[in-house]
């Protein structure tokens, strides 16, 4: 696991995007899936450094092909929308069972052992893009889409009003 602070608390309902970059060690016998990110409060989180599984089940986790890539680095990348305040640092790391886990055998050995290579976390604001037209006349038809162009689903408000100028708000729904 690594563990990081913010720079600043996330804020509840909005749109993050989670990157950062995993490379399989050298000194790894087997690839796996199965890596996450937990958001946690950091004042009210102990969370020493184990060799046992953290007790948390992740906000966001990759689970498909086992990362086996030794010679290049491959990019995870997540949304998360948080509905918990005070969120103000993260954890990395597969929170899963070695049953749970899916692996894929690099070198055999005696003894399995996975060591990934974590580089450039970046949390950053995800912002909505939505493809509408500037304006519209009194009493033609518009659709608001119900997700953005960056995959974020949500709804509008107030409802559509064709016959005067209104304001309309997109609320996301929650991860």
């Amino acid at each position: 696991y690594i563990r990081g602070n913010l720079s600043e608390s996330l804020q509840v309902g909005e749109s993050y995007r989670i990157e950062f970059y995993v490379n399989l060690s050298i000194f790894s016998s087997v690839g796996m899936d199965n890596i996450g990110v937990k958001f946690i409060n950091d004042q009210n989180t102990s969370i020493f450094q184990t060799n046992e599984i953290i007790p948390l089940v992740p906000d966001v986790n990759y689970v498909g092909v086992p990362i086996s890539n030794q010679t290049g680095w491959t990019l995870m990348s997540y949304q998360f929308t948080p509905n918990t305040p005070n969120i103000d640092a993260f954890i990395i790391g597969n929170f899963s069972s070695d049953q749970d886990t899916n692996v894929h055998i690099v070198t055999e050995t005696a003894f399995q052992y996975c060591y990934l290579l974590i580089d450039d976390v970046n949390i950053f604001l995800d912002p909505m893009i939505f493809d509408l037209v500037d304006e519209i006349c009194q009493g033609e038809d518009l659709v608001l889409p119900n997700i953005s162009e960056n995959g974020v689903t949500g709804t509008w408000s107030p409802v559509f009003n064709n016959q005067e100028t209104t304001t309309y708000t997109f609320t996301p729904t929650n991860s």
